[in-house]
């Protein structure tokens, strides 16, 4: 994957790891990994003792792109629902986003992506590129497969951010909620 990397404690007892401090950017080397796994380690253990610690995942640094976010909610009521919209910092800010009930198909999903107010950012504008609209696509598409698949044990996913790039869509950060 090279680097630089980015290093995230891997807990589900910390489901906003980057607002606790356990996420670090640019790790430019093997010694900087080792370094930041024992600062990552250390920090979880400070944030909470009793928190169950799987260790540390190492990613590929995204560079560029559109931040989005997909979401996927199994209302009891009303049944699953797929979201698109725009993520990362923006999620909260914006409030861009579109929510469609499943099933879905490869045109609802350009659909919602064409209905966000902040779509054309996908586009390509002042001379970046455009991301690959049919990668987000058929990520929107395999999580609302994943959501038909699940049933009612799954009760909400939140992708945030998927970075949309000129020639893929990559899944940064997620939280699953299973249903108890």
């Amino acid at each position: 994957m090279g680097f630089p990397v980015v290093l995230k404690i891997a807990s589900a007892d910390f489901p906003h790891k980057s607002d606790a401090g356990l996420v670090l950017l640019g790790v430019a080397d093997a010694p900087a990994v080792r370094e930041g796994y024992a600062t990552l380690m250390q920090r979880a253990r400070k944030a909470d003792p009793k928190a169950r610690i799987d260790g540390v995942s190492v990613q590929e640094q995204v560079q560029g792109g559109v931040e989005m976010i997909l979401g996927l909610v199994n209302d009891p009521l009303f049944g699953p629902s797929l979201s698109v919209g725009m993520g990362g910092i923006f999620t909260e800010a914006l409030k861009d986003s579109v929510v469609c009930p499943l099933p879905v198909d490869a045109q609802d999903v350009r659909d919602m992506i064409g209905r966000l107010r902040m779509g054309g950012l996908l586009q390509g504008l002042r001379g970046r590129p455009a991301a690959d609209i049919e990668a987000l696509v058929r990520a929107a598409l395999a999580l609302a497969a994943l959501g038909e698949a699940a049933g009612p044990a799954l009760a909400e996913v939140d992708i945030n951010p998927l970075i949309a790039l000129p020639d893929r869509a990559v899944a940064v950060d997620a939280l699953a909620v299973a249903r108890r």
